[in-house]
């Protein structure tokens, strides 16, 4: 027997001692996890390999596969092409089935600003809940506020009430949060920003909506963007956007 030989038996053995891809899966996650206060069930924590990043790793077939995406091709579905794998409950080393869902980079940022909100709410009911709020205090809130609606900077206000101004801007804020609460910005929604925006200075500037006119005139007769640019000594990205 030679050297290449004995070396595949000891890496057969090895594997059958490893077991299956599975086996050596549930060997390396703890049930037991941490649960995220916006999460339902707690998270499977992965005790294996981990990258620098946090994510757990593992060997499938001679190739370093990430946990969570194991997980998920082996448990929910095969992973769709181009989709990653993300979590709703912000864990990289997470990989319980139901905490993990397939999506784009924007899903994840949306839904990554879902949970920020879902957290600020969380600990200003809990601030809540563990100070007192006796009828002074609101009514000095509610004081705090009104003045600042009314134009007034936080140093003044701060110095008439004899607080840090940061107190004054952390008590406005949460009230702001509680009334309007962010709202992601999907494609659809910055286009509707975008198009608010674009009709707001044309409504501002008379100008400006007689240059688009005239410029959506110039390119239904033919003429090129760079050419009207040059006629209004502009640029022809400016001409693009306005002739859209």
């Amino acid at each position: 027997m030679n050297r290449s030989d004995a070396a595949k038996k000891a890496w057969i053995a090895r594997r059958k001692k490893l077991g299956t891809a599975r086996g050596r899966f549930w060997n390396n996650v703890d049930k037991n996890g941490p649960r995220q206060p916006w999460m339902k069930t707690n998270c499977h924590i992965w005790t294996g390999g981990k990258t620098s990043t946090g994510y757990g790793y593992l060997i499938v077939k001679g190739i370093q596969t990430r946990a969570h995406r194991f997980s998920y091709a082996e448990f929910v579905e095969p992973i769709p092409e181009g989709l990653w794998v993300l979590h709703h409950c912000d864990t990289p080393a997470c990989c319980r089935k139901e905490h993990l869902y397939a999506g784009t980079h924007q899903d994840n940022v949306d839904d990554l600003w879902r949970r920020h909100d879902e957290r600020q709410r969380a600990a200003i009911s809990a601030a809540q809940l563990k100070v007192p709020r006796n009828p002074a205090d609101i009514l000095r809130h509610r004081i705090w506020i009104r003045c600042y609606e009314n134009g007034m900077q936080l140093k003044p206000i701060a110095e008439v009430f004899q607080v840090w101004p940061g107190t004054i801007q952390h008590i406005i804020r949460a009230a702001k949060l509680s009334k309007n609460p962010r709202t992601p910005h999907t494609p659809a929604a910055k286009a509707k920003i975008k198009a608010a925006r674009a009709k707001q200075v044309m409504k501002k500037n008379p100008i400006v909506q007689q240059n688009y006119k005239e410029w959506r005139d110039l390119r239904a007769h033919g003429l090129k963007c760079k050419e009207i640019a040059k006629l209004y000594k502009t640029t022809a990205c400016a001409v693009s956007q306005g002739t859209r």
